[in-house]
């Protein structure tokens, strides 16, 4: 045999396994412990998000019909992209009410569908934002959506309308409030 073995191959030597786990080690050690820490937690949410998912289809949820998760993803992620302003340095965005609107009529699971959709193009400020607050949008929607329906997934009238929406929406910010309050708890 005159010919190398590897003649007619293709591919380089850098397309390895060995290769690409040696470009992400000097990736992460080019980063600060800030960020090391804000790339485990957007680990952890994303897979409690994918755990959440799975709980709730074995739980018996079911995603709305496709049309719906495209119309009220589509208002939500305008909510999110226009902020009202609350004072001169503070913006808060107005997805709150077509998510917890989803997550009223939907239940858990179409609240965290819609609430991550509502997020999925905001790339405005770094990956990292997008990747921590993109799952938490789809939690803090889910448990907007677990108050509603522990206390009524159907109701009939004013009087239970109003309290359906008042417990998702303190299902919603005690939420936000826990998961946005979590990972400084676990600071250094």
């Amino acid at each position: 045999m005159d010919s190398p073995i590897d003649r007619g191959l293709t591919a380089t030597e850098a397309y390895t396994l060995l290769g690409d786990t040696q470009v992400c080690v000097r990736f992460l050690r080019q980063k600060s412990t800030e960020t090391l820490r804000s790339i485990a937690w957007a680990c952890v949410l994303i897979a409690g998000t994918t755990g959440v998912v799975l709980a709730l289809w074995s739980a018996g949820y079911r995603l709305p019909p496709l049309w719906a998760i495209l119309v009220l993803g589509t208002i939500a992620a305008f909510a999110e992209w226009q902020g009202v302003a609350v004072s001169d340095r503070t913006t808060m965005s107005w997805s709150f009410v077509p998510l917890v609107f989803a997550a009223i009529v939907f239940g858990p699971l179409g609240g965290l569908t819609i609430g991550a959709i509502s997020n999925i193009w905001d790339f405005r400020e770094s990956r990292l934002k997008w990747a921590v607050y993109t799952p938490i949008r789809g939690l803090t929607a889910a448990a907007a959506g677990a108050a509603a329906w522990a206390f009524n997934p159907h109701p009939s009238g004013l009087g239970q309308y109003l309290l359906v929406c008042l417990l998702a929406s303190l299902g919603d910010l005690g939420a936000e409030a826990i998961l946005s309050v979590l990972p400084r708890s676990f600071a250094a």
